[in-house]
């Protein structure tokens, strides 16, 4: 979507498979980072989100639990406001991310 290539990953809807796969209890919510552009803002920002099969679980502390979700939160922030992402890297450790929302492209 516009708003994914505007941030620099896409997103995908976690499954009960995928969930599975990654040994993620679904019933944490997230979606699931499947790429991340490595010419786009946010590995621009430098930001550790921890690359492809990491899960994207909250944004500024509201649970996140399908990519319409995410684009509903993330899309109410103008360029320059800076969110917080917490994600759960393919580890199992969960971290608090700041992202600061670039201008459209």
């Amino acid at each position: 979507t516009a708003l994914q290539q505007r941030i620099g990953m896409t997103l995908i809807e976690l499954t009960e498979g995928i969930a599975a796969d990654l040994d993620y209890d679904l019933e944490g919510g997230g979606v699931l980072i499947a790429r991340i552009d490595p010419d786009g803002p946010i590995a621009r920002q430098q930001v550790l989100i921890g690359g492809p099969g990491s899960i994207i679980r909250a944004v500024n502390s509201r649970p996140v639990n399908s990519v319409e979700e995410f684009e509903t939160f993330v899309g109410q922030f103008d360029a320059g406001d800076t969110m917080i992402l917490t994600v759960r890297y393919t580890s199992g450790v969960n971290a608090r991310l700041p992202l600061v929302m670039p201008e459209a492209r």
